[in-house]
């Protein structure tokens, strides 16, 4: 059987920070859950305090992109992001 696929999403915040103060949690916890669930590989905070980058598991570019849209700074529409593919090089 062959590993899921690695897909990274980078989230940059597009809102003021007032509009994103109470969504900022709910990424988190949305990280929190996918790494219980064994499906982040690595989640953070960008350095300038302006969104984040995930790297995450998924079945299939689909799957990935269900996944992302669901993180609430995207659904909520507070900031952009974009997918790729992820191939890490161990």
């Amino acid at each position: 059987m062959s590993p899921m696929p690695l897909f990274a999403v980078t989230i940059r915040i597009t809102a003021t920070p007032d509009q994103v103060e109470s969504a900022l949690e709910a990424q988190a916890q949305s990280f929190r859950e996918l790494e219980l669930a064994g499906r982040i590989r690595l989640a953070g905070r960008l350095e300038q305090d302006d969104g984040f980058l995930a790297v995450f598991v998924a079945k299939d570019l689909l799957d990935a992109r269900k996944t992302a849209a669901g993180f609430p700074l995207i659904q909520d529409g507070l900031a952009s992001w974009t997918l790729r593919a992820y191939q890490d090089l161990k």
